[in-house]
């Protein structure tokens, strides 16, 4: 809860209207683990200016749902598309989830990561052989809204009533 709290006053609305600089973003990568060291050295010139520019776009008309798939997969675009690049879709999602969290689910790699198979989804599919089957869940918007709504379902049943979507991703 503090978390997205720490978000919505660093960027506020200055995300999507070009404002945005390096020493508001800068801090907020502490509180990405997959994130934190990675996206060093686009923090300084001229990278900046390209990373600044993509989160313009992600994080602009963030009220419009339907396109987040698309939003995400542009941000990602504008990196390397290698390994050492994977950290830019958990940017991009920590970004929107911790913005607005009730819009939008935690969607890193840790929770659902379909190109590797895992996450923790994989720890919580019920099915014959789990540890050696293929999950066939796409790590898309509309996976993780259902995957948050039976977290949450499973948390009330369970007696859990207070600050359920912070819970979920706990």
């Amino acid at each position: 809860k503090l978390k997205a709290a720490v978000f919505r006053e660093a960027l506020g609305d200055e995300a999507g209207d070009g404002r945005l600089d390096v020493e508001t973003v800068r801090p907020l990568c502490g509180f990405m683990p997959t994130v934190r060291r990675r996206i060093v050295p686009w923090l300084e010139e001229p990278a900046w200016g390209t990373l600044r520019a993509a989160l313009g776009r992600l994080l602009e008309a963030t009220d419009d749902a339907a396109r987040t798939d698309e939003r995400i997969a542009r941000f990602c675009a504008v990196f390397p598309q290698d390994e050492r690049h994977r950290w830019t879709r958990d940017f991009a999602v920590e970004l929107l989830h911790n913005l607005d969290p009730e819009r939008y689910p935690l969607m890193t790699r840790w929770v659902w990561d379909a190109a590797t198979n895992t996450g923790v989804l994989r720890e919580i599919w019920y099915g014959p052989d789990v540890d050696h089957a293929t999950i066939a869940a796409r790590d898309d918007y509309d996976t993780f809204l259902v995957l948050r709504e039976e977290i949450s379902q499973f948390l009330s049943t369970n007696g859990v009533f207070r600050d359920v979507l912070h819970m979920v991703d706990m």
